[in-house]
């Protein structure tokens, strides 16, 4: 398909006003929780025929839950033959539902997160805040340490310690897509610049170079180190991994990738009309990662190194 006759997005499924208004009725809402429940409990592509689904929905006036129906087509519900099927944006917005993001209790959860604050040794509280679905490290004497979206969804099933792993891990995905222009929220376009082009809230020493990261499309726009995109380079996790730390631990361990010593980054030297290049290099219990990146955190290059003494290879803790 051709720039020329690619659809725009709004000749796909309309304007984002037109796909609220579409939702601005409880028949519609539960017509899109009933096919989505299809989709999950029965064989992949099931629907339901059109007296099935008003069967489940519970509407007896066939005219009045057509009008509903129609109203979902085709931007949430598609139509093959005589069945109907969740959308993808149907499923998307049941899975904002399921996640919880509509239903806080305000309740505030505390645990030990197993290791202490690297700045002063206090311990570090992993703390939930289900009203702001948010999850945190906290250190007593320096306070939050990092922060990260959790719905109460998440929370479903999970100790506050599995709930941390996966939310870090969730973290540092999703940097990595930023990092490859993708947007983890909409699948839009991400541009990623630096030095960032604003003021960041993030005290920083001085050689922590902020990038920014915005969607072209959606409301995703935040600022962070250079050094915590890296993080999510498959190579740094797995060099973390080999030392004995988890996923939580690469941003807020004892060792983290954002403490002096730990990590270092230097600018290479570029001609003009090049592009800009990094050298980061990541140290653990004297064996180095060393990662040569470009401007927006993509890996190019990538060496290891240890000390004489000791070769390199996971380490018990």
């Amino acid at each position: 398909m051709t720039d020329e006759t690619r659809p725009s997005p709004a000749a796909v499924s309309g304007s984002p006003e037109e796909a609220f208004a579409a939702l601005g009725d409880q028949t519609r809402v539960e017509i899109i929780l009933e096919l989505a429940r299809v989709a999950n409990k029965q064989e992949p592509g099931s629907g339901l025929t059109f007296s099935e689904l008003r069967e489940q929905v519970g509407v007896s006036d066939s005219g009045r839950f057509n009008y509903h129906l129609n109203q979902l087509v085709p931007t949430f519900v598609r139509r093959d033959e005589d069945r109907y099927y969740a959308g993808y944006a149907a499923l998307a917005m049941t899975s904002a539902v399921h996640a919880g993001l509509y239903d806080h209790d305000g309740g505030t959860e505390t645990a030990d997160a197993g290791w202490d604050c690297w700045q002063c040794g206090s311990p570090v509280s992993i703390v939930y805040e289900s009203e702001e679905s948010t999850l945190m490290l906290d250190c007593p004497e320096h306070g939050v340490l990092v922060g990260y979206p959790a719905p109460p969804g998440a929370r479903s099933g999970r100790s506050l310690e599995e709930l941390m792993d996966v939310v870090f891990l969730r973290a540092l995905s999703e940097m990595s897509l930023c990092r490859k222009g993708v947007c983890q929220r909409c699948w839009g376009t991400v541009s990623v610049t630096q030095p960032a082009d604003s003021p960041s809230a993030v005290e920083a020493p001085d050689n922590y170079r902020m990038v920014s990261v915005r969607c072209d499309t959606c409301w995703l726009a935040y600022q962070v180190p250079l050094r915590i995109l890296v993080a999510s380079d498959p190579q740094v996790l797995a060099f973390y991994r080999e030392h004995g730390y988890s996923t939580a631990e690469v941003l807020t361990g004892p060792q983290p990738v954002g403490a002096p010593g730990v990590c270092e980054v230097t600018e290479r030297p570029s001609a003009e009309g090049e592009q800009q290049q990094f050298e980061v290099t990541v140290t653990l219990d004297e064996e180095t990662l060393t990662l040569t990146v470009t401007g927006r955190g993509m890996t190019q290059e990538i060496s290891r190194g240890s000390h004489p003494e000791r070769p390199p290879g996971p380490v018990d803790r």
